[in-house]
């Protein structure tokens, strides 16, 4: 019945994920028609710096709090503290996290009515991003109904950028819709969770502290891997101008998205790799293998594909007011086989052996080398540094992956 239930919300979360990632592609032409590349610069790095602070808010509670709740599901009085305490952790997150907006936004404004205005947005995205009760729902086993709804608002995000977005001038309100659809998405997700206990109860300043100091371990080893999804437009908008981040945009969100749809791939093939491992460990590190040597093969058709046929893309997502973007595209999508074959070999040979500490190992590798080379080559090269950084982070990365893999796994 376990696994029954594993591999119902196994779909469920990956029909949800290629959806949402469908979502943000329709997304990107919308709004770069609409807001022209200076605001939708704006509006991408807003949403970037708001993810990354999100990422401290929630701080690995998908995985720790909802592993409390498992272990006491039919405990109703413990539930009830997990849910107390999960929401002060939270709350004091997410006063540190308010500050540093402050300061990374406030630059982006030139009125102080409109920094208002876009501050108080990105406090609402934050509530709504990093304040979501999703973990409680993990732990119940219970995900099939917020997933909807997450979709279901997903797609109402989508219908109201088309209908109310048109011109430049309505950068803030596309913020909003972001804000005003997430912030609901977490209110419908606690008003489920109030009709079985007090979903917004709060517990002492002491016992917020201790589990954040319970926790901290496993916030660093999701952490990075959350930030990495943002960090690039994020070191783009801060050492950069708006209109070099709406320029690296697509690139970035194709990457995403190709890396997105092989993960689930992998994850098929998880079980019967840690199945091998116990009968024949050759056999499973072969296979494991041979996988990541399959991935970065058709990963490098996939870039081959996109560097193609860049100018064609790039005309189709963003019009023509975007004429350095192809170049840019032509050189990100080399990150692609080196960040698909990373996934592959952290999930197919380190994630069986019991080696998870590669994984993010890994990504702190990828991380730093953003964070040192990414000023040096957008200094130098603007946009299309931005790119090239990636692509030699990524590559430092896989060889990284591949001789910890070696080091700890094969020898």
């Amino acid at each position: 019945m376990q696994l029954a239930n594993a591999l119902k919300n196994s779909v469920v979360l990956s029909i949800v994920h290629i959806s949402t990632m469908g979502i943000a592609l329709l997304e990107i032409p919308i709004l770069a028609r609409a807001l022209g590349a200076q605001q939708y610069g704006i509006l991408l790095y807003i949403q970037a710096i708001t993810a990354i602070a999100a990422t401290f808010v929630e701080f690995g509670f998908n995985i720790s709090s909802a592993r409390d709740i498992a272990q006491n599901s039919s405990n109703n009085n413990e539930v009830q503290n997990i849910i107390s305490r999960t929401n002060s952790a939270k709350t004091t997150l997410c006063f540190l996290a308010a500050l540093p907006l402050l300061v990374l936004i406030a630059p982006q404004s030139n009125h102080i009515n409109d920094f208002i205005f876009l501050y108080s947005a990105s406090l609402m995205l934050l509530l709504g991003i990093g304040f979501s009760p999703f973990w409680y729902f993990l732990g119940k086993e219970k995900i099939g109904a917020p997933s909807i709804i997450e979709l279901i608002i997903k797609t109402t995000s989508l219908l109201l950028i088309f209908i109310f977005i048109n011109t430049p001038s309505d950068m803030a309100i596309a913020l909003w819709i972001y804000a005003a659809c997430s912030l609901s998405n977490t209110a419908i997700q606690f008003a489920i969770i109030n009709k079985s206990f007090n979903a917004l109860s709060f517990s002492t300043f002491n016992a917020a502290l201790k589990i954040l100091k319970r926790d901290r371990a496993v916030f660093l080893y999701r952490a990075p891997s959350s930030i990495s999804s943002s960090i690039s437009t994020s070191l783009l908008g801060l050492l950069s101008t708006p209109a070099n981040v709406a320029l690296f945009s697509p690139s970035e969100k194709i990457l995403k998205a190709v890396h997105g749809l092989s993960t689930p791939i992998f994850q098929v093939f998880l079980t019967p790799v840690t199945q091998a491992v116990n009968k024949n460990r050759k056999k499973s590190i072969s296979i494991g293998t041979k996988m990541v040597a399959i991935s970065f093969l058709a990963s490098t058709l996939g870039a081959l594909f996109f560097y193609t046929f860049s100018n064609s893309i790039i005309e189709t997502i963003l019009g023509t007011g975007y004429p350095s973007a192809p170049a840019i595209l032509e050189i990100a999508v080399w990150a692609l086989p080196f960040k698909v074959a990373t996934a592959a070999i952290c999930i197919l040979i380190a994630i069986p052996h019991r080696k998870e500490k590669i994984s993010a190992q890994s990504i702190f590798v990828l991380l730093a080398c953003l964070v040192v080379i990414s000023p040096i080559f957008i200094g130098l090269y603007g946009a299309k540094g931005m790119a090239y950084s990636l692509v030699l982070s990524e590559l430092i990365q896989f060889l990284f992956t591949v001789y910890l893999i070696y080091k700890k796994v094969m020898k």
